[in-house]
């Protein structure tokens, strides 16, 4: 007859130390990151889930200078232990994190707060990723065209010399090894956990399961939903949502307003009901947004970096389609 294996009390001290560790999800953006906001860790029965509107007051509405660790440890106090997913925390693609300069600070905000926290990074293939990114920013109401999104700062712009006075996208912002490297350098390799978001696209619940299991999270799996919600923009309902920009309020600078009569309600309404019909016409793909000479550019800027992430990492970004092998290969432009 067997004898049941025993813990030793400090491994089942370590054990629930493990257990009791903050869990802080900060993207990327276009990661799933609002369906684990409403379908999941909402839904954690051992931790408690915090507001993000708080999180939000706490760590992002606030100057770097004037933020006070001790005072935001007193607002997010919580008995136990405490998750927080917030996707702005690694910089708004719309600014380029501010040149990174928030993205970067974040880090020491977090963990100055909670020093032992674990981190939750999601990345995306860099072509879908920023093809997505853009079609969001029609979306709200965005005006200038892809090429005037993706390079803010050409000669003829006059911040060209001075990105700091007025910060926009940077393609860097989705050089995703800088963020990670960063991220480790803080909190140590061990406690920055990267998964890719096609693993969650490939097999939602799977992932899920697989996810909580990882870090301890107690968790109904039968009340998920694991339903597609946010359906991209077709070629026809791209078109219209340019043309409504400058005639619709929306709190995005980075575009033409010719007479914003349209209130931004209205606007996101009509457009998603119009979206879903056959009228929409059919989804752009990355190669048909960007054309053969930038998707070769944008292959080219991401590989290096992808090949040192997936091999740093264990990652299987060659089995998603990432950029990568940039051997015999010169850059496009």
């Amino acid at each position: 007859m067997s004898v049941p294996e025993t813990r030793k009390p400090e491994h089942t001290a370590k054990l629930n130390m493990h257990m009791n560790l903050p869990l802080i999800h900060i993207g990327y953006h276009k990661t799933a990151t609002s369906w684990f906001q409403k379908n999941f860790y909402p839904y954690v029965g051992n931790a408690t889930y915090l507001n993000r509107r708080l999180v939000r007051d706490v760590f992002l509405n606030t100057t770097a200078l004037s933020f006070d660790p001790a005072h935001a440890r007193k607002r997010l106090v919580s008995e136990e232990r405490p998750i927080i997913c917030e996707e702005d925390m690694c910089g708004h693609p719309d600014n380029g994190g501010l040149l990174e300069a928030l993205s970067k600070d974040m880090a020491y905000r977090l963990h100055s707060v909670y020093p032992d926290a674990r981190i939750v990074i999601f990345i995306r293939n860099q072509l879908d990723m920023i093809r997505s990114t853009y079609l969001q920013y029609i979306r709200a109401g965005g005006t200038y065209s892809l090429n005037r999104f993706l390079y803010p700062y050409k000669p003829a712009n006059m911040y060209y010399r001075r990105w700091y006075k007025n910060p926009r996208l940077t393609l860097d912002h989705f050089s995703y090894q800088y963020l990670i490297r960063h991220y480790q350098n803080i909190f140590g390799q061990k406690n920055v956990h990267v998964f890719c978001y096609e693993e969650f696209l490939e097999d939602a619940q799977g992932f899920a399961e697989k996810y909580a299991s990882r870090f301890d999270l107690e968790i109904k799996f039968d009340k998920l939903d694991y339903a597609h919600r946010n359906k991209s923009l077709g070629l026809i309902s791209l078109q219209l949502a340019r043309l409504l920009g400058p005639f619709s309020r929306w709190d995005n600078p980075n575009r033409l307003v010719l007479l914003p009569i349209i209130p931004m309600g209205l606007h996101k309404a009509a457009l998603k009901a119009f979206n879903k019909t056959f009228l929409a016409g059919p989804q752009i793909t990355s190669r048909q947004l960007f054309g053969k000479r930038l998707y070769a550019d944008l292959q080219y800027r991401y590989a290096t970096g992808n090949e040192e992430l997936a091999k740093e990492l264990g990652l299987p970004l060659a089995r998603y389609d990432y950029p990568m092998t940039t051997a015999d290969r010169e850059s496009p432009l």
